[in-house]
């Protein structure tokens, strides 16, 4: 049996820990690359002119790949727990968080913000642009710590 060609696209190089962890996997061939939003779509037309069988991205990621190629995209799946953890880390830095969010806001965010006893908000983007937008806006609306993936940084 050939092994499997996975291509994973991500915008910081969490993911090296993560393969690490796995271990050997003899069935699988892994492409990474540190890109995502509008980047992963090129990236990802020449992971599969490379032979790649599935993609994977994070959420905007995994959206962008799915509307422009043929092949599968899973996303990384990004539970509650986490973004309550990344909100309570980042409540150790500022009062005010802001959180970009991909197409549609997250749902019940603010029992997250009572919980933790911080001032929250957030905003939707579609691409890189409109997220420097929404983050600069936050910016100068007084939000001191942002809550994102690596494009966010």
């Amino acid at each position: 049996m050939n092994p499997v060609h996975m291509g994973i696209l991500v915008s910081t190089p969490s993911i090296d820990l993560c393969l690490k962890n796995l271990g050997p996997l003899p069935d699988t061939i892994f492409s990474v690359s540190y890109h995502g939003l509008e980047n992963a779509v090129s990236i990802g037309k020449k992971m599969v002119a490379d032979g790649v069988e599935v993609l994977v991205g994070r959420r905007g990621t995994a959206f962008w790949l799915r509307e422009n190629l043929q092949i599968p995209v899973l996303s990384f799946p990004q539970s509650s727990l986490n973004v309550l953890r990344s909100i309570q880390a980042a409540a150790a830095r500022g009062h005010r968080i802001f959180l970009p969010s991909f197409r549609e806001k997250r749902l019940h965010m603010e029992i997250f913000a009572e919980l933790l006893g911080v001032e929250f908000s957030q905003n939707t983007y579609t691409d890189s642009a409109s997220l420097r937008q929404i983050i600069a806006q936050a910016a100068l609306d007084g939000y001191e710590v942002v809550v994102g993936g690596g494009s966010s940084m």
